[in-house]
């Protein structure tokens, strides 16, 4: 079974595959004892009769927010590459959101 993330828009799926996915194996979060699913999962926008989330259970917790110290402005400039009206606010929901939808928290 391949290991699926579904998150609610393009800008989620976007920050996931350009920036959180790396940031979680050799990133912000190297340190941490994360799993290697959600650096290796396929990212794919909802769908009608789809379910938020992932096809697993991640065996850690990550804020990605805290992503925001460090990457705002470089995940900021890869969402607005093909949606140029985003901007700091859309990236906070978005990175919220995608904590929710990953961890459920």
């Amino acid at each position: 079974m391949t290991n699926r993330l579904i998150v609610r828009t393009e800008s989620q799926k976007i920050l996931m595959e350009k920036e959180l996915q790396g940031q979680i194996s050799d990133g912000v979060w190297e340190n941490y004892d994360t799993d290697s699913r959600l650096w290796d999962c396929d990212v794919k926008v909802i769908e009608v009769g789809e379910k938020l989330g992932c096809n697993f259970t991640p065996k850690c917790f990550l804020d990605f927010c805290d992503a925001m110290e460090y990457l705002d402005e470089r995940m900021l400039e890869y969402v607005k590459v093909d949606y140029p009206f985003y901007n700091m606010d859309d990236l906070l929901e978005d990175l919220m959101e995608l904590t929710i939808i990953v961890f459920g928290k």
